[in-house]
């Protein structure tokens, strides 16, 4: 959530950050936003509770206020804070490991439109050449985006 934020993303546009969410609420766009835990004090931050760099904040909070950012209340705390569930890697994680490590079978752990975007965009260190040989990548940082097909707006940045 925090990337969807990070300014820099949105130098292209005229108006900026500002372009971008006014873009998004004109099709009267809802953020679900999952808990996370914050690694350095183990407290589980949720929508209501996150703080953002100052200069965003204000515009964060007209976003909550509005309703267009809203917070999922259901979660499972034991998996929200562990990557592993049942004694295995979350399926995110061990799809995200195998393409930067060059083993095809991560399309087989992710929607077909997901991983049309991440070898068009060569997410996560993907490229054509690297597939199948082992080779370690590096992953490409670039900004969030909205995915018409889908109908669902991806932020593929790691915090």
């Amino acid at each position: 959530l925090i990337s969807l934020f990070n300014e820099q993303f949105y130098k292209k546009l005229e108006g900026g950050i500002l372009e971008n969410f006014g873009r998004l609420l004109s099709y009267e766009l809802k953020i679900f936003v999952y808990p996370t835990v914050d690694e350095e004090t183990n407290e589980i931050i949720t929508a209501d509770k996150i703080k953002m760099r100052p200069e965003v904040q204000k515009l964060y909070e007209f976003l909550y206020d509005r309703g267009a950012i809203r917070g999922v209340a259901d979660y499972d705390e034991e998996i929200l804070r562990s990557s592993v569930i049942d004694g295995k890697k979350a399926p995110g994680l061990i799809a995200i490991e195998k393409v930067r490590n060059g083993d095809p079978t991560w399309e087989n752990l992710v929607p077909d439109t997901v991983a049309e975007m991440i070898k068009e965009r060569g997410l996560y260190g993907y490229s054509e050449h690297v597939q199948g040989n082992g080779s370690d990548a590096q992953a490409q940082d670039t900004g969030p985006f909205w995915d018409s097909t889908s109908g669902t707006f991806i932020s593929y940045l790691e915090d």
